[in-house]
């Protein structure tokens, strides 16, 4: 399983496989550090493996800040859909 993380500002371009696709080839994650104590995580999830019950397939974005203690929500998942009310 492999990880992206640029280390400096570029454009880059990536194939990322679905987190629960079978195997361990294939790029699962992309980080991109937005500041000095955060970054974004970019996956793909759709169902397969652990994601058998994934509600709709697509990109999973999570921002996430190494400045936010546990419980306070140091990770926290965009909604792609704000005003819906779920699967």
């Amino acid at each position: 399983m492999a990880a992206v993380t640029p280390t400096a500002p570029a454009t880059t371009e990536h194939v990322v496989t679905p987190l629960g696709a079978p195997g361990t080839e294939g790029t699962r994650l992309v980080a991109v550090r937005t500041g000095d104590h955060e970054a974004l995580a970019i996956e793909v999830r759709a169902p397969g493996g652990l994601d058998d019950v994934v509600c709709r397939p697509g990109v999973l974005i999570s921002h996430i800040s190494t400045e936010t203690s546990s419980g306070l929500g140091p990770v926290r998942v965009a909604d792609a859909t704000p005003e819906s009310p779920g699967c």
